[in-house]
């Protein structure tokens, strides 16, 4: 287990290098969110196109006509399939940030589209990962937070191009012997957040222009972080094996 000060050295270092290498990429990331949202705008558009032919958002909603009905089941469809292109392009706006980490070459809408045939993966490590999760929970509670952290990483693994599995068993991996840092970083956002919560308009500017593309880049960097250090100990381990005569 690290001690405070090293705890405090590796957070402070990890968080001062995700910010110099997030701020030339800062105009990328937010690019990137305005992309999906321009996306999503004419999908809610025609949404919302329909719901005012069924008369809705008159003063009448209690006589709906047989349109409503009808038009409904469609609306339904089509939010459902806005929401699963938002989170195909959350899943490549990760690819984006890992290329942007590696310094790797990406094109942005390539990214985005990238993340679509990512979903189903992403759907079955869900189902593996959620009821160990809530199973832990239920085992007082400690060990569903120690599960949620060893697996924190799975979808950002998924966004780097492995399967289901192999995702959870490389986030559980990379995961060893960072608990506790990791639950310092957890707890450093979420009083972050509570402070911003006292200043709403500002904090929603902040959050959608700042903290948000901070985050995800961040978790990229963390996760390259983590898999370079597994690199670096398997490689010593591997050397410091005796020849054999």
């Amino acid at each position: 287990m690290p001690s405070i000060e090293e705890l405090k050295s590796n957070i402070t270092s990890l968080l001062k290098e995700s910010l110099s290498e997030f701020k030339p990429n800062w105009g990328k990331l937010i690019g990137a969110g305005l992309l999906m949202f321009a996306a999503a705008l004419p999908v809610i558009g025609v949404e919302l196109g329909l719901m005012s032919v069924t008369g809705i958002f008159s003063q009448n909603t209690h006589e709906l006509s047989w349109i409503f009905y009808l038009v409904m089941p469609i609306v339904m469809l089509l939010h459902v399939g806005l929401i699963v292109g938002m989170m195909a392009m959350q899943v490549g706006f990760a690819s984006l940030c890992l290329k942007m980490v590696r310094k790797e070459n990406f094109t942005i809408i390539s990214e985005l589209k990238s993340g679509l045939p990512k979903l189903l993966p992403m759907f079955l490590a869900s189902l593996v990962m959620a009821p160990a999760i809530f199973l832990g929970l239920l085992c007082f509670v400690v060990p569903g937070i120690y599960l949620a952290m060893r697996f924190a990483f799975f979808s950002v693994a998924i966004a780097d191009g492995h399967g289901p599995i192999e995702a959870l068993k490389k986030s559980f991996r990379i995961t060893r012997g960072h608990l506790i840092e990791m639950i310092a970083l957890f707890a450093l956002y979420q009083v972050s957040s509570f402070v911003l919560a006292f200043i709403p308009i500002v904090n929603l500017f902040i959050l959608l222009f700042f903290v948000l593309p901070f985050m995800n880049f961040f978790w990229a960097k963390y996760y390259v972080s983590l898999e370079s250090n597994e690199l670096e100990q398997g490689s010593f381990e591997y050397n410091t094996v005796p020849a054999r005569a």
